[in-house]
């Protein structure tokens, strides 16, 4: 079972804003642009199993100066019968080939978890390696490496290959500081998707935090989809309903649409509600990968 900031991200609309042009500063090289977001990561393969190993949300965030940037990396791996989801956000110098690499350490509870991953900013596109991994008492318990794929989705998408299996793009969120990507995978059953993508959760008394989403929507219609999830939470104090729907439609060559998520918190001992927490009215787009 993932943990809860996976689980509760477990489980049409218009396109996101036109990308802002940039200029680039005379110490980046041109293959990068300067404040700039790219979105993306990985995808498993068929099945409708969420959160499975191998999925991967990366995003980053071009500096103003292109010298540098803000890198969010998501990982599901295997650590024996349970998922383990490990993420860690990180500001990175990027060389002027547009090169970068980090390691990036979170403690989670008795674990640590550790990001090691490495790129190249090219344009629109950004590829890498990450290599994900739980330590506990600074030895390896388990991790996956696998290479993630970030773009910046064009605000048509008219070109690239309409026939891809995978999708990537951004996520964009009103008010949320850290990039966030989206991967959409089209299954060989034309009725099924997979859908990984980031977003920000905003409380009433909790802090605000960032999750992601992993879901199985079914395609309806011509070139849309959407899947609404409903799921509870329980820890030692509180019991949380969560409702999250995810819709999409296919424009030309890619897909946008909106994410929508909401709870209620309620005592266990009393059954009050002691928080609300959502999403708002998210938006994400993406183009073939």
């Amino acid at each position: 079972m993932l943990p809860s900031s996976a689980v509760r991200a477990r489980i049409a609309a218009s396109l996101l804003g036109a990308v802002a042009a940039v200029t680039l500063p005379p110490s980046a090289a041109a293959q990068v642009p300067a404040g700039t977001t790219f979105g993306g990561g990985a995808i498993a393969g068929p099945g409708k199993t969420l959160g499975r190993p191998g999925d991967r949300e990366v995003a980053l965030r071009t500096s103003a100066d292109g010298t540098a940037a803000r890198v969010r990396a998501v990982s599901v791996v295997r650590c024996g019968r349970r998922l383990a989801e490990v993420s860690g956000v990180r500001t990175v110098a990027v060389a002027a080939d547009g090169t970068f690499a980090v390691r990036v350490r979170v403690r989670a509870g008795r674990f640590t978890h550790r990001i090691d991953i490495a790129g190249t900013i090219a344009g629109q596109r950004a590829t890498g390696t990450m290599t994900a991994a739980v330590l506990r008492r600074g030895r390896r318990m388990c991790g996956r490496t696998g290479r993630w794929r970030a773009i910046v989705p064009p605000e048509f998408p008219s070109e690239g290959d309409d026939t891809s299996p995978t999708w990537a793009g951004v996520v964009r969120q009103r008010g949320a500081a850290e990039p966030l990507g989206v991967m959409v995978r089209t299954l060989d059953s034309p009725e099924l998707a997979r859908v990984v993508l980031g977003m920000q959760i905003r409380c009433r008394r909790a802090a605000s935090h960032y999750v992601t989403h992993y879901t199985s929507p079914a395609f309806y219609g011509v070139g849309e989809f959407e899947v609404t999830d409903r799921f509870v939470l329980r820890t030692a104090r509180t019991v949380e309903h969560v409702r999250t729907k995810v819709t999409a439609f296919a424009v030309s060559v890619g897909f946008t649409g909106t994410v929508r998520s909401a709870s209620v918190v309620r005592s266990r001992r009393t059954g009050r509600v002691v928080d609300r927490c959502g999403t708002g009215r998210v938006t994400w787009a993406a183009a073939p990968s």
